[in-house]
């Protein structure tokens, strides 16, 4: 296995940040009730705001350096002008990934996406029984056809999968299905011990076992596979998030989130964000590969 540890400077006087990126919940609404979910939470309901200030987002985000923006959610799709935000972008010069569960995705859907999308990203939480348990449906075949799907269009595709205690034994399984199915990219998501994760009382697992998985993977370096492991537990990890209400928030899972001003309103307060970022959370790297975008 070869381990990598990012080492990423801030922005400013200390020079630019590697990925002066961000994550953008376009809102918080989502047909699934996942047992891990970090936007669905009861307490944590927010607005969603009006296409519009979405696009003055996108202005202000590309006038504060962003590069990268990775829209999330909540589920992207359940927007009906996600498409037109992400094209606003793509139009400003920034890169666009997106996160979802791919029930929305129809090869009509897919073809206006390959115009204004660099990378979509498919969640995925286990194989069949264990992604159907914590997802609440039976969702995972719709989900693997969807990147089969993007695969088929030309789409760049990869495929999240969180990493917890209930799933973490058949990893290895679901990568080979996923690979085998058209994934040029897997990202392995420590599990967030926030919001629905806390309230359902999921477990991570310990970095041991981390590394073990990460051994086990790392034959996929020799097909050309990137296997990222992002691990959120360096006492210095930042990184930044808009709300689907605007608001930017400093995120750090060893502290309170730090409100840093309204996207909408503001160039400033993205600028704030990324100066203060630190992006040591992707620790692990088996293998790099250019994007297919």
């Amino acid at each position: 296995m070869t381990t990598t540890t990012s080492h990423l400077s801030k922005r400013g006087s200390t020079g630019p940040v590697s990925e002066p990126k961000v994550c953008w919940r376009v809102t918080r609404s989502c047909n699934l009730a996942c047992l891990h979910c970090l936007a669905g939470y009861a307490t944590q309901e927010r607005g969603n705001l009006p296409f519009d200030s979405c696009i003055a987002i996108v202005r202000n985000a590309a006038t504060a350096g962003v590069t990268r923006i990775t829209y999330t959610g909540g589920e992207p799709f359940v927007r009906k002008d996600i498409l037109d935000i992400i094209a606003a972008a793509r139009d400003c010069g920034i890169l666009n990934y997106v996160t979802t569960h791919g029930l929305f995705l129809t090869p009509e859907l897919c073809v206006r996406l390959r115009s204004c999308v660099d990378r979509v990203r498919l969640s995925f939480d286990g194989l069949r029984d264990t992604h159907n348990r914590i997802r609440g449906g039976d969702y995972f075949d719709r989900t693997l056809a969807a990147l089969r799907l993007c695969k088929s269009l030309a789409i760049g595709v990869d495929a999240n999968v969180s990493v917890m205690a209930i799933n973490v034994d058949e990893i290895p399984r679901l990568v080979d299905t996923l690979v085998a199915s058209g994934a040029e990219g897997i990202v392995l998501l420590d599990l967030l011990q926030r919001e629905s994760a806390a309230a359902n009382h999921l477990a991570p697992v310990t970095d041991s076992r981390l590394d073990s998985l990460m051994s086990q993977l790392a034959h996929f370096s020799a097909q050309g596979v990137s296997i990222t492991l992002n691990l959120y537990r360096d006492a210095s990890d930042s990184y930044v998030v808009i709300e689907s209400d605007g608001e930017v928030l400093l995120c750090s899972e060893h502290g309170d989130d730090i409100p840093c001003g309204n996207a909408a309103v503001s160039t400033e307060s993205i600028q704030t964000a990324l100066l203060r970022q630190t992006l040591s959370h992707r620790r692990h790297l088996i293998s790099q590969v250019q994007d297919a975008s």
